[in-house]
């Protein structure tokens, strides 16, 4: 089976020179754009919005920009809308909430399969993490620019990581390892609550998939967490030195196998 689910990457789902006063008319243009192609349901707009105000998706990569999404329950077919802002508007910051970031570039997901959409906020991250992609899709002329854009990014499985210098566990001062069991992995509200966590200890805290052992990141850092793109169902490894190692390693380890503080049946990305 293929790792990677069929995206439709459509111009008509290309919005360039939006305007918006604010995130939420940014997602309810975008929103309502899809749901008049039939791309998701009545429920999407509001669900949406909703789930933006509780965990918000937008990142500090170079050019900061927005994820919004929810759940496949209110996707009737896999796409990516994009939303290029005529002025930055402010979104929260996943990792904090409190913070805003001024955002010109949104993607809005509509993933109806859920196993897929760490997956393609993954790329999508990737993507952003080099500028000349976002500065090539915000300077775009036209809906093609940006497709072909797009398109170059689903049409490559590469996954970008950036090791850590290789190390012996036993130069750190704690060491353990736990398996994810949030249905959406280490992603979204899950990496935010991780890295909230981390940085709470002046210690230095990073992890890695423990069968990639030498491919440790920062776990202070949303981006790298959320580049690991761990799984439901991997096991990680973190490792700590320093100040409070044994305690942030503790708390860490307690959060992940307490599901991130959510019940079974009620877990949301």
């Amino acid at each position: 089976m293929s790792n990677s689910m069929p995206m439709l990457l459509a111009e008509d789902l290309v919005l360039l020179d939006l305007e918006a006063g604010s995130a939420q008319e940014v997602i309810q243009q975008m929103a309502a754009h899809l749901l008049a192609r039939g791309y998701v349901k009545e429920s999407y707009p509001k669900a949406v919005l909703a789930r933006e105000e509780k965990f918000p998706t937008a990142l500090p990569t170079p050019i900061a920009v927005g994820f919004p999404h929810t759940d496949a329950s209110h996707c009737l077919k896999p796409a990516i809308a994009v939303g290029v802002l005529r002025q930055p508007v402010k979104f929260g910051f996943m990792g904090d909430p409190s913070q805003l970031l001024d955002v010109r570039l949104v993607f809005m997901l509509s993933v109806t399969q859920p196993q897929y959409q760490v997956k393609t906020l993954q790329k999508l991250i990737d993507l952003c993490q080099q500028v000349e992609n976002t500065e090539r899709i915000l300077s775009a002329q036209s809906p093609s620019e940006v497709i072909e854009v797009l398109k170059a990014l689903f049409e490559s499985s590469v996954t970008t990581f950036q090791p850590s210098t290789p190390s012996a566990a036993n130069n750190y001062g704690a060491r353990g390892e736990v398996v994810v069991g949030h249905p959406v992995g280490l992603h979204a509200r899950p990496a935010a609550l991780f890295v909230k966590t981390a940085v709470q200890f002046p210690c230095e805290i990073r992890v890695a998939h423990v069968d990639r052992p030498h491919q440790l990141v920062n776990a202070k850092s949303i981006l790298s967490v959320l580049g690991l793109g761990a799984k439901q169902g991997d096991r990680i490894v973190i490792e700590a030195q320093g100040e409070q190692c044994h305690e942030a390693l503790k708390a860490l380890i307690s959060l992940v196998e307490g599901n991130f503080g959510e019940s079974e049946g009620n877990n949301r990305g």
